[in-house]
């Protein structure tokens, strides 16, 4: 266990374990305005914050979506076609915004500007149908508030361990920790619109660092009830690796896009949290060891 543990902490990094949908946070929003004419069964919208395009055909017949080029576009269904029954889903550079930030952003960032328009030509049957969107520079909020709970939970759970009775009160902040970044991974991989498997499977397999601390962190909340050495290591080791993919998605504290199941105000709490708490845990362990010197060589040993 004590080597499996060890290669988490060499293989760690800051890492998208929480952009498994691929859409990392941004100022952009980009949204639907119209699909002209209405046509029943044909049913667009946009996911993972603009970048992909879905489309569900429920109209009886064939809908064919072009190109800038005015030619089907290859990337959505079968060279462009959606059968009547089926759904596709495709990545458009149309309903983005790539590149630097545009001029009157860079003039007045804190401001809220229309950036870019967008249009997405198709046929639905013989009758060509167009849909409409609009790219929005949306400013985001300000970081300190949550740089500041982060800070305030991290002196709080470091304390934790000078208590007496620190088994317990690791156990947890463990326990919030391991929770709060278990739901935090899924609300972020839900968003991308993908089925419950296939997004259970993204966050195991791609998160698979995040999944394997979760486990360590669970078979340690218990150990560190009662007090043993292996169960205060192994703890450490699932907050750090927990604590080091938090970090990869600081960007969401101050970026008003968020891919995210919840209200993004929920992303930013829980990176707080996981931040904030997942230090506290390293730096209160830490503090364990240090003042009872007899464990490390335990818990080596065990």
């Amino acid at each position: 266990m004590i080597v499996a543990a060890a290669t988490l902490v060499l293989t760690a990094a800051p890492a998208a374990a929480h952009t498994v949908s691929g859409s990392s946070p941004t100022n952009f929003s980009s949204e639907i305005l119209s699909v002209s004419p209405s046509v029943p069964g044909l049913d667009l919208r946009l996911l993972d914050l603009g970048e992909k395009v879905e489309l569900t055909n429920d109209t009886g017949g064939d809908i064919v979506v072009l190109g800038d080029d005015g030619k089907p576009h290859l990337r959505a269904g079968n060279a462009g076609t959606i059968k009547s029954g089926d759904t596709a889903r495709w990545s458009d550079t149309r309903t983005r915004w790539e590149g630097p930030n545009p001029p009157a952003v860079r003039a007045a960032p804190d401001k809220r500007h229309t950036v870019g328009q967008w249009t997405i030509a198709m046929r639905a049957g013989d009758r060509p149908v167009v849909a409409t969107g609009r790219i929005t520079w949306v400013p985001g909020p300000s970081a300190a508030p949550w740089l500041l709970a982060a800070l305030g939970l991290f002196v709080l759970t470091a304390a934790l361990g000078w208590r007496r009775s620190w088994g317990t009160a690791l156990a947890a902040a463990l326990a919030v920790l391991t929770a709060v970044d278990a739901v935090h991974s899924f609300a972020s991989a839900l968003a991308a619109g993908d089925s419950i498997l296939v997004t259970v499977a993204k966050v195991l397999g791609l998160g698979f660092l995040s999944t394997l601390a979760w486990i360590g962190g669970v078979w340690a909340i218990g150990r560190l009830q009662g007090k043993e050495e292996l169960g205060l290591l192994v703890a450490g080791i699932s907050a750090f690796v927990i604590t080091m993919y938090a970090l990869g998605d600081t960007s969401v504290l101050g970026r008003s896009q968020v891919a995210y199941a919840f209200p993004a105000v929920a992303a930013r709490a829980a990176v707080a949290v996981s931040v904030g708490v997942g230090l506290g845990l390293v730096a209160g362990i830490v503090v364990v060891f240090k003042r009872n010197p007899g464990l490390i060589k335990q818990a080596t040993e065990a």
